[in-house]
Order: structure tokens, then C-alpha cells, then sequence
């Protein structure tokens, strides 16, 4: 019997289908996940509100609603507002991510509590409060300012190193690279945490803002493409235009190394947001899923939207050990479909950042303790 949402239940599925992203996102994994063109049975264009009102209208009426929420969950698998409307509609089990022991572990098994002891050590709760501010306060979005006519006037998320000095991806400052903007023309915006807030510390870039870049690699954005060499590590140390008082996040000489089925954190500024809070800092969590390119890159799944390339990576005990890229490309070079759902994220490792950067003589923002 076809999905049928009471009064109740369709705000309910508007705000959770608003989680995968924009109405081209949503019509994208309608497609690959069922083979249905939501753009030819609609206009795209427009607000939210408006196409996705129309989208649950037109799958309610002609049968495939479940299919579009399933969809939805493929494309946004970390999405709460998600879960929850498929368990108020009874759509659970969706997909099961326990993994199952290959033995039993006894609870005093020392070779494993060792384990854990150092990979997720526990933490007093003030000091974990404090370290999160403290990473808030360092994560800023990256964009045009004033939107300066950019229909998309977000570049991406970066963060703070040392009072002037901002890490993030390659890709995110490209335009400055090619010569499509200039410098005075981007901002970097601190302290954006909800809609209605007062306007957090704002500061732009110097005149000489390029200290260090590294380009992306074929593979980042296309499937089977050569991967990452040693100097394809999609990174820019920019410089702002005045050093600021906030504190810096600090990075330790060593940065912290992941390892697979670690927890991983990445506060971000996403595009889309999870409701109207359009750019408001985010936090989500996620584990390590394995390396690529000779642990040039590292894959997890913690749930990132456009706008989060160039946000920390952090330990379970917040540490900054890498930088948020991209996700999995689905397309290869001829523009064949290679996957129909993205199954991870990616991430550039501190470690060779800093090798590439000491290499460069760009200046040291990093120290021996990282964030204590």
C-alpha cells in the first residue's frame, strides 16, 4: 500500500527531506536510487519550501513517496531528522552498521583494554567542553563578502592555526588562484552559530594571502583517476589581513594519527544545513573507514554537506588530525555513472601537510602538545 502522510507527519518529512540538501541533490538520488526524473515531472527552480512541498505532493499521488525517503536516506545516511520521520512512518530497518565480533571478548581481555585505553581514552567532561569551544571558536566559513553577487557566495570552511593564519583546502580558495576574485573580496566569518545571532568577528585576507598551497589530485574528483601523489595534498595556509585575539586551534608537531574505526569529529560550515539555519556551525561524528594513495587520503563517515571542505578533522579527544575534503566522486572520466550512493568522505592527514609545509618554509603554527 503506497506511503500517505497525515497533517501531522508532512512538516515532519518536509524538514527531513531539506537534510539531503538542495532540490538538485534531492532529484539526484531520487534517480539513483530509483530511476525516477523528479525534474521531469517538476520545476526545480525556486525556494525549498516550495520544491520540496511540490516533491512530496507529486510522489504522495502518484505511489513512489517511500521510495523518495529511501532515496533521501541513502544519499544523507547520517541524518537524524531522516531516521527519525522513517521511524515514525515505520520504515526501519534501514540498514544495519553493528559489526559482529568474530569471537567473544572476555571484559577483562588486557590486549584490548589497552586498546581502548589509548585509542578512545575516557576524558573529564569540563576539559571535552573546553576543548570544543575551543575548536568552535577556530572553525570560520570562507566566502565572498557580502555575497558579492555569487549566487553560491560560501567557498567553503576553514580554521584557525596562529593569530593571522588560516588552514583549508586548495579547491576552496581556487577562485583567488584563477584569478576569479581577489582577495579583498573574501571574507572569513568566525562565530556563526545560529540565524538571528549576533554577527560574529569577520576579517578578510592580506594583500599577500597565499603562503603555502598543495592542488587536489585527478582522483578527488574523478573516479579511477590517477590518486594523490606526494604534492597533490589539497591544502592553502592563507594568510588574514590582521592577526586576531581569538585563540588559534593548536596543532601539534606530530599530529595525532587515525586509524581505522576511530571516531572522527569535523566541525564544518555547511551550504545546507540541516534546517533554516543556513550556515550555522556544525559538529558530526563518524569513524575512520580506511586510507587511500598511501594514506595520503583518509576515508570516514562523518556526515558532511557542501560548504565543509577545509574543516578540521579531529580526534575522539578532539586533537586536529586532518582536513575535510570532499566525498566519494561518482562519475569517471567519461562521465559514467560508477556509483549510485556515496559511501564515504574524505580527508587530508595532518602529518604530510606539515611534512609538505616544513619543506616549503612556510611558517610553523605547530608545536610539540597540540591542544593539551
Amino acid at each position: 500500500m503506497p506511503l500517505r502522510l497525515d497533517d501531522a507527519q508532512r512538516p515532519m518529512v518536509l524538514d527531513a527531506l531539506k537534510t539531503v540538501g538542495d532540490a538538485r541533490a534531492l532529484a539526484d538520488a531520487v534517480w539513483l536510487r530509483t530511476g525516477l526524473r523528479l525534474d521531469d515531472e517538476m520545476e526545480l527552480a525556486g525556494g525549498r519550501n516550495r520544491v520540496f512541498t511540490e516533491a512530496i505532493q507529486i510522489a504522495e499521488s502518484q505511489g513512489w513517496l517511500e521510495g523518495m525517503l529511501r532515496a533521501a536516506m541513502a544519499r544523507a545516511p547520517q541524518s537524524v531528522p531522516l531516521r527519525n520521520a522513517a521511524e515514525a512512518l515505520g520504515l526501519v530497518p534501514l540498514r544495519t552498521d553493528a559489526a559482529i565480533p568474530d569471537r567473544p571478548v572476555a571484559a577483562d581481555d588486557a590486549a584490548l583494554q589497552a586498546l581502548i585505553a589509548r585509542r578512545r581514552p575516557p576524558m573529564l567532561m569540563a576539559r571535552f567542553a573546553e576543548r570544543l569551544q575551543a575548536v568552535s571558536r577556530a572553525v570560520c566559513w570562507i566566502g565572498m563578502r557580502d555575497g558579492g553577487g555569487d549566487p553560491n557566495p560560501q567557498w567553503g570552511s576553514g580554521f584557525l592555526v596562529a593569530p593571522d593564519l588560516i588552514l583549508t583546502n586548495q579547491h576552496v580558495v581556487a577562485p583567488l588562484l584563477n584569478a576569479q576574485a581577489e582577495p579583498g573580496a573574501v571574507l572569513c566569518r568566525f562565530d556563526r552559530l545560529s540565524v538571528g545571532a549576533p554577527e560574529g568577528e569577520a576579517v578578510g585576507l592580506a594583500e599577500s594571502w597565499k603562503l603555502a598551497v598543495s592542488p587536489p589530485a585527478p582522483s578527488d574528483a574523478t573516479h579511477g583517476a590517477r590518486e594523490a601523489e606526494a604534492d597533490e595534498l589539497d591544502f592553502a595556509l592563507v594568510r588574514l589581513e590582521r592577526p586576531l585575539t581569538r585563540p588559534a586551534l593548536q596543532v601539534a608537531a606530530e599530529p595525532a594519527p587515525l586509524v581505522a574505526e576511530d571516531f572522527v569529529f569535523v566541525v564544518q560550515h555547511p551550504a545546507e544545513t540541516l534546517d533554516v539555519e543556513e550556515g550555522a556551525q556544525r559538529i558530526a561524528v563518524g569513524r575512520v573507514l580506511g586510507f587511500e594513495a598511501e594514506a595520503l587520503r583518509v576515508r570516514h563517515d562523518a556526515s558532511a554537506t557542501p560548504g565543509s571542505s577545509g574543516s578540521p578533522a579531529l580526534t575522539a579527544d578532539l586533537q586536529p588530525a586532518a582536513i575535510h575534503q570532499g566525498t566519494q566522486p561518482l562519475r569517471a572520466a567519461d562521465g559514467s555513472l560508477v556509483a549510485r550512493v556515496r559511501g564515504y568522505n574524505r580527508a587530508i592527514p595532518l602529518r604530510p601537510v606539515l611534512k609538505r609545509l616544513r619543506e616549503s618554509g612556510a611558517p610553523a603554527f605547530w608545536g610539540a602538545g597540540g591542544s593539551g
